[in-house]
């Protein structure tokens, strides 16, 4: 009897998915901060203060423009340097915009995706270093089927300095992928 016992165990062990990341087993297991913290745009805040800044800056170069061209002392006012902040000012702003919905998506898709099955098509790691520190990459091509059972196929690399010395999934190895819609997925 332990024998089966213990075949079982390998069976479950061989079917139990790979999880690339830390905060798959916890959110799996209904927790939510992890995978949260994954997709989190803290990581870009810096970028969206930089643009809203430029934004606000942009925004008083165009009132003092349109204000010079307004001038009637001014006798050859240029519209040139107008259009080129409306243009600039235009980009900070569908950055910002972009951003902000592209975490509204993410808060989507942790909220409100559904996990799904899915298989490893090839995996590989390599050290990295840039001098002074080195690092253990990992990079997992995978595929799997959405609800309307089209394949979707997509790749994703993950640092994992815990995986230098263990064996990699081999292809068709179980992967998890938290799914929203066609455009809107993560490997868990």
């Amino acid at each position: 009897m332990a024998h089966s016992l213990d075949l079982k165990q390998q069976n479950d062990a061989a079917i139990e998915p790979c999880l690339l990341d830390y905060a798959s087993k916890a959110f799996l297991a209904g927790d939510r901060r992890g995978i949260r913290s994954r997709f989190c745009l803290r990581r870009e805040l810096p970028l969206v203060i930089l643009a809203g800044v430029a934004l606000m800056f942009l925004s008083i170069a165009v009132v003092q423009q349109v204000l010079a061209l307004n001038n009637p002392v001014d006798t050859q006012p240029s519209g040139q340097g107008l259009l080129i902040t409306m243009a600039l000012l235009i980009g900070c702003l569908y950055f910002i915009i972009w951003k902000v919905k592209a975490d509204s998506t993410r808060e989507r898709l942790v909220n409100d995706g559904q996990v799904l099955t899915g298989s490893v098509v090839r995996c590989c790691g390599k050290m990295t270093s840039n001098g002074e520190e080195s690092w253990y990459s990992v990079k997992i091509e995978y595929r799997f089927l959405s609800p309307q059972q089209c394949e979707i196929m997509n790749h994703w690399e993950r640092d994992r300095d815990d995986l230098a010395n263990l064996p990699l999934p081999t292809e068709g190895t179980a992967v998890l992928v938290l799914y929203l819609d066609d455009n809107c997925y993560a490997l868990l």
